[in-house]
C-alpha cells in the first residue's frame, strides 16, 4: 500500500512540476511576442500571462484581455493581430505542447491526454478541466499496480504456468 501510495505522490508532483514549467513557457512565448510586437510592458504582461496560466481556461483569457486592451491603447489594429496571435498560441499550447509534454513526464500518451481534459470539461468544467490529466494519470497508476499484482498472485498460485522460453531445454 505505501508503494502505491508512493507512486500516486510522485505522479502527482510531476504534475505539478510540469504544469509550472508550461506556466513559464507560455509566459516566455507572450514576452518574446509582444516584445517583438513593441507592446508597453511587455515582460510585465508575460509574468501575469504565466502566473494566470495555471488557472484553466479563466486564466488564460483574462490574461489575453489584459494583453489586448494594453495594446488597444497603443494601437487598435494591432490589438487584433495580438489577439490572433495568443488565439494561435494557445492552440499550439494546448494541443500540441501540454499534451507532448505531460504525456512525457506523466507517461500518458498525448491522445488519452486530450480525451481526458475534454471528459473532464464535459463532467465538471473548469475544475474538471484542471483535474483530468492528474485523474488519469492516478488510474494509471492504479491499474499498473493492480496488474502487477494479479501477475504476482498468478505466479503466486501457479508456479509451473511461469512462461518459459522457446527452446529453453527444461
Amino acid at each position: 500500500m505505501g508503494e502505491l501510495l508512493g507512486a500516486i505522490e510522485e505522479v502527482l508532483a510531476t504534475f505539478i512540476r510540469t504544469q509550472l514549467a508550461l506556466c513559464v513557457i507560455m509566459g516566455l512565448w507572450i514576452v518574446g511576442l509582444l516584445t517583438f510586437l513593441r507592446i508597453p510592458y511587455s515582460f510585465l504582461l508575460g509574468v501575469i500571462a504565466a502566473v494566470l496560466e495555471f488557472i484553466p481556461v479563466f486564466g488564460p483569457l483574462l490574461a489575453g484581455t489584459l494583453i489586448c486592451l494594453v495594446t488597444v491603447v497603443r494601437d487598435p489594429l494591432l490589438a487584433l493581430w495580438v489577439a490572433l496571435a495568443l488565439i494561435f498560441l494557445r492552440l499550439v499550447q494546448d494541443y500540441v505542447v501540454v499534451p507532448r509534454v505531460m504525456g512525457q513526464h506523466i507517461h500518458l500518451h498525448p491522445a488519452v491526454i486530450i480525451v481526458a481534459v475534454l471528459c473532464g470539461a464535459e463532467l465538471a468544467g473548469t475544475a474538471g478541466v484542471f483535474l483530468a490529466t492528474p485523474a488519469a494519470a492516478v488510474i494509471r497508476v492504479l491499474l499498473v499496480t493492480w496488474r502487477r499484482w494479479r501477475l504476482e498472485e498468478s505466479a503466486a498460485a501457479f508456479p509451473q504456468a511461469a512462461p518459459t522460453r522457446l527452446g529453453q531445454d527444461e
